[in-house]
């Protein structure tokens, strides 16, 4: 690894500056943004009418990095160099993924899981899903996996929010992409030779939808509790496939910094139940009727659901301020 951070060295969404360019600049010296002179190097010809332009980049996006302003960077980087981001916001980027009812048309998130490398987070429909919202206001940094096409459009159609966070966002499928590895998390992990614990090694996302399910019509703790696993194991895992990219790219400090269990704390806060017919039994017993449901069709939910949906938007509207 070299003296620099790993952000300085990005510079191909600089004006004029591609991958040959970049060579160039290399070989002239100028390995980061600290690097480069007011004047337009002698042996960089080819860049004296856009230095001025590549000046004027650097000094903004020296400015951003002093500020730690994460959300300029995850906008503006090349594709191929939004790995670097990782590097110099690891300490507060936050792992999320979610589970949905698998409906096709408007699915409900059923599980939110939020995990920073210290402590994990569940949100749970029914139980605690609007505290996510406060708990985003909080978050700089977002990591997902194929979270730009799936995880943060679901999770703005079930708040009614243009945006659920201020924070920004890495979609992680596709810096794995850029570095060589295909397909979805699973396959990423066995490629990366990252071993889930035993009770999740074979659970999918078809199966999560069966334990929302088995936990709404059967009370079936054990089927929560699983899901709840499976759902934080995928930011827990996702997180160690960051760090090892970041290690792969010459950055080791994150692999490091992971404990030698990366399920110590899962297995902790939620260890795996027992889902045996005794407890099937259990969870099957006659529950109190439930109040009954209001009609999808009836005025009183469209009112309910319009109040709901303003109240979500001038909560939006108060955090940009």
């Amino acid at each position: 690894m070299n003296g620099y951070d790993a952000l300085s060295q990005a510079f191909l969404h600089f004006p004029q500056i591609g991958p040959k360019r970049r060579q160039e600049l290399l070989a002239a010296g100028l390995v980061s943004w600290q690097d480069l002179p007011e004047e337009c190097p002698p042996q960089l010809t080819c860049l004296r009418r856009a230095w001025a332009g590549i000046n004027a980049a650097r000094r903004e996006n020296l400015q951003a990095l002093t500020e730690q302003d994460w959300q300029y960077f995850a906008s503006r980087l090349d594709g191929r160099e939004r790995w670097r981001l990782l590097v110099n916001a690891w300490e507060e980027a936050v792992f999320l993924d979610i589970e949905t009812s698998g409906l096709s048309f408007q699915p409900e998130v059923t599980v939110i899981s939020c995990w920073d490398g210290q402590e994990l987070r569940l949100f749970v429909r029914n139980e605690n899903l609007e505290d996510f919202l406060d708990y985003a206001d909080g978050v700089r940094l977002f990591v997902t996996f194929n979270g730009a096409q799936f995880d943060l459009p679901v999770l703005r159609q079930e708040f009614h929010i243009p945006e659920i966070s201020p924070a920004a966002h890495l979609d992680l499928r596709w810096i794995c992409r850029q570095a060589g590895y295909q397909h979805g998390l699973k396959s990423i992990e066995r490629q990366l030779s990252i071993l889930r614990p035993a009770d999740l090694q074979e659970t999918n996302g078809e199966e999560a939808v069966y334990l929302w399910q088995r936990w709404q019509r059967e009370r079936v703790e054990a089927a929560r509790r699983k899901l709840l696993r499976y759902c934080a194991a995928d930011t827990i895992a996702l997180q160690k496939v960051a760090a090892l990219l970041q290690q792969q790219y010459g950055f080791p400090q994150a692999v490091r910094m992971l404990p030698p269990d990366i399920w110590t704390g899962l297995n902790q806060q939620l260890p795996a139940l027992p889902d045996d017919s005794a407890q099937e039994a259990r969870a099957a017993a006659p529950a109190a009727p439930a109040a009954p449901a209001v009609p999808p069709e009836s005025f009183l939910h469209t009112i309910n659901g319009l109040e709901d949906i303003q109240a979500r938007l001038q909560r939006f509207l108060q955090r940009k301020k």
